[in-house]
């Protein structure tokens, strides 16, 4: 068959299975908006087929690639049509009443998704395609130190999670006594419960993937599609699923973190040092054993940073992957291009946010704006608004001690169940506020350094969040967010100390004496975490 025929076909097959695709993907919406819904994806089909499905990217197939894609579409879909819902429902009644064809809604799942799995495919090879490269070339990017870095945490992250997730379930699907399922707030006020519950790293539509994260799912599938798939060769192992996830939320972080020193431009044994300081920070720890979607932000937020502060592509498309896994992620917009020609910046700006509204309308998330005014208001609960701005403020220094060091713990009776919250914070954390005086000399001293005008401004973006807009304040849980916003305190410290102590071998020794003060204080907060969990949420 000529390519010309082949492209022909192709196109055609795509643009008549993205409508079903948004069927598949479609969340829990209200039915009138289905018929707009599908007449609008239908034609970002189209618009969709002129972008990729283009002379190049049929004169280039890498069949290895293809073959990953067709084995990605299907076992992808027998995932994603679990969670199909408002779509599947339409099309049934759409059959019933203008064919009288009556199917039952797991027939009506089959075949839908049997429909969408040219434009998955296809899809997904580009995808893979872009991927691979871009995994190929960091690897081989990678110095000797943050390969050894990288396979430790692995390793002894896998260790450590296996031996913990099978003893409690405290941190990916709480039960208390071995009874009550817990969705919420069992671990200070994280949502795992709810996100395993309703898989929201596979559910595009699930409530907890609203508006301020509104393509998590599609951004964290890949993971947990690699993760359940690898949890089939650890059968042995139980809670496999889970125990391959947080791993591979470690692993993230991990990386992340080398980005981070990557931009940072140090010298092998300044790598270690700030590895080092990362690797001990709570916001690190916390992270490695609490299934939270959080992870899965910091990792594209530093991922779209990285990609912008190296210069890698001419747009950004990983600013998608930020924005879309938490919509405050947005203020990086920056780093979507180059600002050498402001005219050609906001064309490729406007690029970036034309390919965000297609995948929008594609999995259907477009439809939240309908409900929009509704939940911004049902959200506001999670503001400060009834709280002064001393204690907003008292909260907020607590939190920036938190992101290095645990804060302390209390047992809580909710609803007849014990959970693990913060102490009420009703003082002025005197760490907290030494840590942010450090990081405001940190920027004078090296504001001519670029990464630390980056980290000193996202500081004052988690002020203006999490203190003057009081975000996370009325449940006193801030330190949820100690990973997303923690990444930039860390680095002012570093570079503060790296200022300050000029000596290497006095250097080591100071940030190892901050890392054992660290990991004294943060152990015995985790023994107390680790030990309420077994003793009231055993596995």
């Amino acid at each position: 068959m000529s390519t010309k025929y082949m492209k022909w076909i192709c196109n055609f097959l795509f643009v008549i299975s993205i409508p079903f695709l948004t069927i598949i993907l479609c969340g829990n919406y209200d039915l009138s908006y289905i018929k707009f819904l599908l007449f609008i994806s239908f034609l970002s089909g189209i618009f969709i087929s002129k972008m990729i499905l283009n002379d190049n990217f049929f004169s280039k197939i890498n069949k290895k690639y293809l073959v990953i894609a067709i084995l990605f579409g299907l076992y992808g879909i027998t995932f994603l049509a679990r969670y199909s819902d408002s779509g599947v429902i339409f099309f049934r009644n759409l059959l019933n009443n203008f064919f009288a064809i009556s199917l039952n809604v797991d027939s009506i799942k089959i075949i839908v998704s049997f429909a969408s799995l040219p434009s998955i495919i296809l899809l997904s090879y580009y995808f893979i395609n872009k991927v691979i490269h871009f995994i190929v070339k960091e690897y081989h990017d990678l110095t000797k130190i943050e390969k050894v870095f990288m396979l430790l945490v692995v390793i002894i992250g896998f260790c450590f999670i296996t031996l913990l997730y099978n003893k409690t379930d405290a941190f990916y699907y709480p039960h208390y006594n071995h009874d009550k399922l817990i969705i919420y707030d069992v671990i200070y006020t994280s949502d795992s419960g709810a996100l395993i519950q309703n898989n929201a790293f596979m559910n595009i539509g699930m409530s907890e993937n609203d508006i301020r994260q509104p393509l998590f799912g599609l951004f964290a599938f890949p993971f947990a599609l690699i993760a359940n798939f690898a949890s089939n060769f650890l059968g042995l192992i139980p809670n496999s699923y889970y125990i391959l996830f947080g791993t591979l939320q470690m692993f993230l972080i991990a990386l992340s973190f080398v980005f981070i020193e990557k931009m940072l431009n140090l010298s092998d044994k300044n790598k270690i040092l700030f590895l080092i300081i990362a690797l001990f920070s709570y916001s690190f720890l916390l992270f490695s054993i609490v299934i939270e979607q959080y992870a899965i932000a910091f990792f594209y937020l530093i991922l779209t940073i990285y990609c912008g502060y190296k210069n890698k592509y001419k747009i950004n498309y990983t600013y998608i992957g930020a924005v879309s896994t938490l919509l405050t992620s947005g203020i990086v917009f920056p780093f979507i291009s180059k600002f050498k020609n402001l005219k050609n910046w906001f064309l490729n700006v406007s690029k970036c946010f034309m390919v965000f509204i297609l995948m929008m309308i594609t999995t259907g998330q477009i439809l939240l704006v309908f409900d929009l005014k509704n939940k911004i208001n049902s959200l506001m609960v999670f503001s400060g608004v009834e709280l002064t701005f001393v204690d907003k403020f008292q909260q907020f220094l607590y939190f920036v001690r938190s992101c290095f060091i645990a804060p302390s713990g209390q047992i809580v009776s909710i609803d007849g169940s014990l959970c693990y919250y913060l102490i009420d914070i009703n003082f002025f954390s005197i760490i907290g506020s030494l840590i942010l005086f450090i990081c405001v000399i940190s920027f004078i001293i090296n504001r001519k350094n670029r990464m630390a005008l980056i980290a000193f401004l996202w500081v004052i973006f988690s002020f203006l969040i999490l203190c003057l807009f009081g975000w996370g304040t009325q449940e006193n849980g801030l330190i949820l967010y100690s990973l997303y916003f923690g990444w930039a305190y860390i680095i002012l410290v570093y570079l503060f100390i790296d200022k300050i102590v000029k000596n290497l071998k006095l250097k080591y020794f100071v940030i190892i004496i901050l890392c054992f003060i660290m990991l004294i204080i943060n152990f015995n907060e985790f023994y107390n975490m680790i030990k309420f969990c077994i003793e009231y949420y055993p596995k």
